[in-house]
């Protein structure tokens, strides 16, 4: 027998919706809780935990998803209960220029999370719902993730935040920051069922949904390099890489296919695509392996040699660096079901 109702754990779970968030990262969060609910309700052996969620936005007023659906939801922002979950899935995936007017826009949300948070509340953000933490001041002197098309803005934006664009999620008293748009959802809320309602829910749950069950250090998610568009040198630069991803080349080779100084395409390049010309380069390589990988049946030896490696070690460092998985591991878990065996 359990203690009666007053000394019950406890779950109360509150998804913010703002315009343009994604819908399923609203709606996913809450049916997953929900199903944990009910299967536990249905499993007397387990200690029980009483389980509550619901839907706010800022005003009350129904919430138009990133795909342009106007979704209800069950009220305003208010004060919520001491130790409440609070999910922030943020404003969708809006272009970088707009995110300084929608953070100015949502200054009231920031504001209303700081004060939740201080009340004793949990804040779990997600994608560019992280950057509410930081508008919010609940990331001083913290680690913190965000997705990682806004790492840039992020970084230039809250300097004193250690920014890590390629972990998943990151805890830190009281304040979850969560990667991908949809990246590590399942993840984040089922880390709250664990902590909250108990670990054997948590794993049943994953197990009726057919959830994955790995750690979030453990997910992979895609990042792909802004397009370039504007400047034809690194157009250029770009097209030749491409087209000499299986050859071992220097800079200097690079520069007497693309005539210019070192320094100046250096400052360019990180101009037009956000990043170092090497950090592109080896994040190419790694894209074409992981195609390869997907969709051919070529041995490993084989794709090393196509994507401009030699030591097959080295590649495999290399490649669990940027994806967390073995080359083998990957080609086991993400190799399309048509491609023969």
């Amino acid at each position: 027998m359990y203690a009666g109702q007053a000394n019950m754990k406890k779950l109360h779970f509150a998804v913010i919706a703002v315009d343009g968030c994604i819908t399923s990262a609203v709606f996913g969060p809450i049916e997953l809780v929900e199903g944990c609910r009910r299967m536990q309700a249905g499993l007397p052996e387990l200690e029980p935990c009483a389980i509550t969620a619901e839907i706010l936005s800022p005003d009350g007023a129904p919430f138009v998803g990133s795909a342009g659906y106007r979704m209800p939801v069950d009220g305003p922002l208010k004060e919520l209960p001491h130790g409440t979950v609070i999910f922030l899935p943020g404003f969708g995936l809006p272009p970088v220029s707009q995110m300084p007017a929608l953070l100015e826009k949502h200054t009231p949300l920031a504001k209303w999370l700081k004060r939740q948070h201080e009340s004793g509340c949990t804040v779990v953000a997600t994608c560019t719902g992280n950057f509410l933490l930081g508008e919010a001041d609940l990331l001083p002197r913290r680690k913190a993730t965000t997705h990682w098309y806004y790492g840039d803005l992020f970084r230039k934006r809250y300097p004193h935040i250690d920014v890590d664009v390629d972990t998943v999620l990151i805890e830190d008293d009281r304040v979850f920051s969560v990667g991908g748009g949809v990246c590590g959802l399942d993840a984040a809320a089922l880390t709250v069922v664990e902590r909250w309602v108990g670990r054997e829910v948590a794993r049943l749950c994953t197990k009726m949904l057919a959830l994955e069950s790995r750690r979030p250090s453990e997910f992979h998610y895609e990042k792909r390099q802004r397009a370039v568009h504007n400047d034809p040198l690194i157009v250029k630069v770009v097209a030749w890489v491409r087209s000499n991803l299986h050859a071992r080349f220097t800079i200097e080779e690079l520069l007497r296919e693309v005539p210019t100084s070192r320094r100046n395409l250096t400052r360019r390049f990180k101009m037009e695509t956000g990043e170092a010309l090497q950090t592109f380069i080896q994040r190419l390589r790694m894209d074409r392996a992981k195609l390869l990988l997907e969709t051919s049946t070529l041995p490993i030896e084989q794709v090393v040699e196509q994507v401009g490696y030699q030591d097959t070690s080295a590649f495999a460092r290399q490649f669990k660096r940027h994806t967390q998985l073995t080359p083998n591991l990957y080609r086991q878990r993400y190799r399309l079901r048509s491609v023969a065996t």
